[in-house]
């Protein structure tokens, strides 16, 4: 018996698996300074593929549970919304969580600064400002935040993380894209966020590179966050070399 209950949990440790989709969006440029990452989650569970709610109704759910965290008020602004659905499996069972995320602006007048004006305490360094929103790279993609500047290479960033929670890290700029929108973006990078451009793809199975429309989504000095459909339609979110892109 004691081998048979060993067998079953053996089993299901091999039959579980957990996947992770989303996308990022980025919003119209807010003159406002940034407050924080916002987020909210809702969760659904189906048994043999039946029952649950949909993609859309959890994405209403998790847009509920962000906006009961806020006070309303005419001053907050919302904006850079991003989506993120993580599924397990579990043999015959399986659980989706879905978390909405968005950059949360005080438009209140309060203080002086905002996220795309430059002062001493706001220099822009390698194309970054202190608030600015940045996806971070890191065994997968994260939406965040610039925090403050720690040298010419490095920034203190605070960043969403799989399960929701924000973390704080000291990180190389090597390894964020900048998704704000700026008037200095095009000519510090060469490039906009919302730019339509070409990929040149490499096909792992057929050993071919083929050329893909795509659009940019994030800056970095050496590198270009995009997006592009794969052959079966599904969007893909992936960091190349400035030179594999075609405009």
């Amino acid at each position: 018996m004691k081998n048979f209950y060993l067998a079953i949990s053996f089993i299901a440790f091999l039959s579980s698996c957990a996947f992770h989709s989303g996308n990022v969006s980025s919003g119209s440029i807010v003159d406002c300074p940034m407050k924080t990452i916002i987020t909210g989650q809702a969760s659904t569970s189906k048994f043999l593929g039946l029952g649950g709610l949909s993609k859309n109704a959890l994405i209403v759910d998790a847009k509920q549970d962000l906006y009961r965290k806020i006070s309303v008020k005419k001053n907050l602004k919302l904006t850079n919304f991003s989506v993120d659905f993580k599924t397990t499996y579990i043999l015959f069972y399986s659980s989706t969580i879905a978390t909405v995320s968005a950059d949360l602006f005080d438009c209140s007048g309060t203080e002086d600064s905002s996220p795309n004006a430059d002062s001493d305490n706001q220099s822009m360094i390698g194309g970054l400002l202190p608030g600015d929103s940045i996806i971070y790279e890191y065994n997968g993609f994260h939406k965040g935040l610039v925090s403050k500047h720690l040298s010419k290479e490095r920034c203190a960033i605070t960043f969403q993380y799989n399960n929701g929670r924000l973390k704080k890290q000291n990180v190389s700029q090597n390894v964020i894209f900048k998704i704000t929108e700026h008037t200095s973006n095009k000519n510090y990078f060469g490039y906009d966020i919302g730019e339509k451009a070409s990929v040149e793809v490499l096909n792992l199975k057929t050993n071919t590179k083929t050329v893909k429309p795509c659009t940019i989504i994030g800056l970095n000095e050496n590198k270009l966050l995009i997006s592009y459909n794969k052959e079966d339609g599904q969007e893909r979110i992936l960091s190349v070399d400035k030179s594999l892109i075609r405009q």
